[in-house]
């Protein structure tokens, strides 16, 4: 665990019970500024219900068959409780309901998914080439991506992804032992490692952005996995957890040590630190390519809440082979989660769009509720057997993230802040210390040009004179430069 410097936590302890009535004048826009106070219940202040939303993000279960017989598989070896492959007209359904379901938008993105989506190839084609049609005749730009364990790569198909730009990602668990052992072929005796390993070096030959992809499994190491990925020569990568899988008799292997990934993180929050400091800007973007700790530091900096974990059932949908609607690709095949089917033109998703403080009595309670956002759906059910309600080691590893993130934000000085701005690895914040000041300095002006008597300044004022108005925000002023 990481923490603030102690003055400055001590500070602030001391006034955590103080009512507001009690606080200095002075010191109550500063904190607002900051984002430790708010004058109103923050339950309500989060929206009830989005009232729509429009599809931008369509996952297509072209496959649900699998060449591997990955032993942690949450998809039922692939099948999702129904075999079989996605077939023309149902591809073609899917991507006209998703035009209409997009609204005004006009950059959608489709991910190829299984199974493994290679296995039939042939749609894939046929979807791409259908959407860059409909997209010329609707103004619609659509982006692609396939998440596939690289073992059907050929040259036709990769010629066929570099020509659309199709981004993709490769499912790889780590070292032969490893990846042997969680991914074997679901046929023959062959090492998955050893055709995979080949097929990512033809693919990285040609299209270097690809992404690397691990499943961690038990006590498996995940930082040395991250760094045999990157070893390998995949410049953006990520790991995962194994979640349980809800189809019957499918449980097996989802064995897994969060604590692990924490350490992990632990180590990322110096070298991130260091590498700020230093000014080490290809070091650091390197490193952020491998690290998903630092999304969680700009979460901070942008000071804006999160209420949904994911946008399952609200910006992204899944689709089945056979044409139904899930929430999320994790959930096809099970009937809970079923929102419709591409024949349809209604979505049942209201239960989805209430945010998660909301929906789930166990966040309400977190102080890291709008940090998080309430985890994943499937990881819930799995887990907990409530697709609302997180599992105690998930919530463990995104608190010691927050921690880790404010320890971070917390040693970042304003010219950090200004080197990340200037090399693209942050945007500036929408509600900056030099907007909050600027702000500040017009009231000052506004109070001297305005021609209310002193007597009704203090009414309007509730209570506070003219002069007392004038030097809290002196005040504020001074604290707010104080810290930049």
């Amino acid at each position: 665990m990481r923490a603030i410097d102690k003055e400055s936590a001590d500070a602030l302890s001391g006034i955590r019970n103080v009512p507001v009535e009690r606080l200095a004048p002075a010191v109550i826009p500063l904190l607002r500024t900051c984002g430790l106070l708010s004058m109103t219940d923050p339950l309500k202040e989060v929206p009830g219900m989005l009232s729509s939303m429009p599809v931008t993000h369509l996952v297509l279960n072209i496959s649900q068959e699998c060449n591997l017989k990955c032993i942690y598989c949450f998809g039922d070896e692939g099948r999702y409780g129904a075999s079989g492959y996605m077939r023309s007209g149902i591809a073609g359904s899917a991507v006209d309901w998703f035009v209409r379901q997009s609204g005004d938008a006009d950059r959608l993105s489709i991910s190829f998914f299984g199974g493994e989506p290679f296995m039939n190839f042939s749609l894939m084609e046929e979807v791409v080439e259908y959407c860059l049609k409909i997209g010329a005749d609707k103004g619609k730009q659509f982006l692609f991506s396939v998440f596939t364990n690289l073992t059907l790569l050929d040259d036709k198909k990769l010629a066929f992804l570099k020509k659309h730009d199709i981004r993709v990602s490769v499912s790889l668990d780590g070292p032969k032992d490893v990846q042997d052992r969680q991914r074997p072929f679901r046929h023959g005796n062959r090492s998955s490692y050893e055709v995979t390993i080949s097929k990512i070096r033809q693919l990285l030959s040609v299209m270097p952005d690809s992404n690397g992809s691990a499943t961690i499994m038990g006590d498996t190491d995940p930082a040395a996995v991250r760094s045999f990925l990157a070893d390998i020569g995949f410049s953006k990568l990520s790991v995962s957890y194994t979640s349980p899988s809800l189809f019957e008799d499918s449980s097996k292997g989802c064995e897994r040590n969060l604590a692990k990934a924490a350490e992990m993180m632990e180590a990322d929050a110096e070298i991130i630190l260091e590498l700020i400091k230093g000014r080490n800007k290809e070091r650091l973007k390197d490193y952020l390519n491998r690290s998903v700790l630092f999304e969680f530091v700009d979460r901070l900096h942008q000071g804006q809440p999160v209420y949904f974990s994911c946008e399952g059932g609200k910006k992204t949908v899944a689709v089945s082979a056979s044409g139904e609607i899930y929430l999320c690709h994790c959930l096809i095949g099970n009937d809970e989660f079923r929102l419709g089917t591409v024949f349809e033109p209604a979505l049942e998703r209201e239960l989805y769009m209430k945010p998660s403080v909301l929906t789930m009595k166990k966040c309400s309670r977190c102080f890291a509720r709008y940090f998080c956002g309430g985890k994943c759906y499937h990881d819930n059910l799995g887990m907990t057997g409530s697709a609302f309600e997180p599992p105690e080691d998930a919530c463990n590893l995104m608190r010691q993230i927050m921690e880790l993130a404010g320890y971070i934000f917390c040693n970042l000085k304003r010219d950090d802040i200004e080197f990340l701005i200037g090399e693209g690895i942050v945007q500036e914040k929408p509600f900056s210390f030099g907007s909050v000041q600027q702000d500040l300095e017009n009231l000052l002006f506004e109070l001297e040009e305005n021609d209310l008597s002193d007597e009704a300044f203090t009414t309007l004022a509730q209570g506070v004179s003219r002069k007392e108005f004038t030097q809290n925000i002196h005040n504020a002023l001074k604290s707010l430069k104080s810290i930049r």
